[in-house]
């Protein structure tokens, strides 16, 4: 792969790891029902962020030629951060570590936001046979079987017929679906085409998932849904479409950092909103004082997320020696 298409996906992950934040901030604004509108905007647009990361992961990683040991060590890549952080949660919340922390953080994410990790972890697993896919499959067979995962289930779902579970068993979750269209981008990307109709659709989406939001129809926005993938794979193909000539080094940054700014940002999020300059800001105009709340928790978050790798290679670096 070109190296051009490198920075590429560092865009979309900047660009998705920054609306992560905002989607996970955005509810503040429904404490004052006067800025609906303004959080129907922020929310619309951030549920495109995990496919993208989905997306962004199965683009870089189809090619690679997974072994047993490589898979390990990306799992414990986010699983040793992911379980020292609940372990912490969890102390501060029961003032003690006992096994019914390791039941709980088997069975579910001590805080909704990890539920992404988990997932990732799974994904890594069966990384190495959605390779052998992507590998050996035509493009025609690659784009049938997307389909079946994901576009498929999300047209099903548009109908207000009930149909049984049994019809879906078979079929894979759509994070394996997002994968290998992000596999498929990879394998089509010096062919990609119509990026600026795809940008033209994806703002016409965009417009119409505002228009129509209600708090009692949210499955129009869930990740599998129609409305969702057009959106994300739309956005995707715009993105890589572009010519980026120099990345700019903030984006690179975070970028690199994503994972632990992923981790950091919701353990961070209700302690810095309750500081008195945000609150004062807030009090004085409350779209800038939101939007500057989110700005600075991105570059807290960033800020401890470079400490942490700068740290991590600092330790490898001198065990290696």
């Amino acid at each position: 792969m070109k190296k051009e298409y490198f920075k590429n996906i560092d865009l979309l992950k900047s660009i998705a790891c920054i609306l992560v934040i905002i989607n996970h901030t955005s509810s503040y604004l429904l404490i004052n029902e006067n800025y609906l509108p303004f959080y129907k905007i922020e929310f619309v647009l951030c549920r495109i962020a995990v496919p993208i990361f989905i997306m962004c992961t199965g683009y870089l990683m189809c090619t690679k030629e997974l072994k047993g040991k490589d898979i390990l060590k990306k799992i414990l890549k986010v699983f040793i951060p992911l379980f020292l952080l609940s372990g912490l949660i969890y102390l501060l919340q029961h003032k003690t570590i006992d096994f019914l922390f390791l039941q709980n953080f088997i069975a579910t994410p001590i805080i909704e936001p990890f539920w992404y990790i988990y997932m990732l972890i799974g994904l890594y697993l069966i990384m190495p046979f959605l390779n052998y896919i992507t590998k050996n499959a035509s493009t025609k067979e690659h784009i049938f079987l997307i389909s079946v995962i994901l576009i498929m289930p999300a047209l099903l779902k548009l109908f207000s017929l009930e149909f049984s579970t049994y019809w879906g068993v078979a079929i894979p979750t759509y994070s394996i679906g997002y994968y290998l269209m992000g596999s498929l981008f990879y394998k089509i990307h010096d062919q990609i085409k119509f990026t600026k109709l795809s940008g033209i659709l994806f703002f016409i989406l965009y417009i119409i998932g505002i228009i129509f939001y209600t708090n009692d129809h949210l499955e129009l926005y869930n990740i599998d849904s129609l409305l969702l993938i057009s959106m994300s794979i739309l956005f995707m193909n715009c993105i890589l479409g572009f010519k980026i000539k120099h990345q700019h080094k903030f984006l690179t940054l975070i970028s690199a950092n994503s994972l632990y700014i992923y981790l950091f940002h919701p353990l961070l999020q209700n302690k810095i909103y309750e500081l008195s300059i945000f609150q004062n800001l807030i009090s004085f105009n409350y779209i800038i004082g939101i939007l500057f709340y989110q700005f600075i928790l991105l570059l807290i978050c960033l800020v401890l997320a470079w400490l942490c790798n700068y740290t991590i290679k600092k330790i490898l670096s001198f065990n290696s020696k």
